[in-house]
């Protein structure tokens, strides 16, 4: 898609995209406020998130894209995380 595409697609559905924009907020906050809880159901995995459900887990980026791509999700408004269960401290 071109700038002026995405510009076009941007000016003439506002409404839409702001549907959407909150739609893919919601799948973010889903992943971030259960993921303790999904670490234990998918260690190590991938997982697809689409309006705030888990619709794929993987243990490769590649196959889960896959998945994604079989059940016709869009992937600009799919949320994908990693579970990794070991806690890691980033010191700055």
């Amino acid at each position: 898609m071109t700038l002026k595409q995405l510009y076009k697609v941007i000016v003439d559905y506002p409404q839409e995209n702001a549907h959407k924009l909150q739609q893919f907020r919601r799948s973010a906050k889903f992943l971030s406020s259960r993921r303790a809880h999904l670490v234990k159901l998918y260690p190590k995995e991938w997982v697809a998130i689409y309006e705030s459900k888990i619709k794929a887990h993987a243990h490769t980026l590649s196959l889960l894209l896959e998945e994604v791509d079989r059940q016709d999700l869009p992937r600009q408004h799919v949320v994908i995380g990693f579970l990794d269960p070991t806690k890691r401290s980033l010191i700055l």
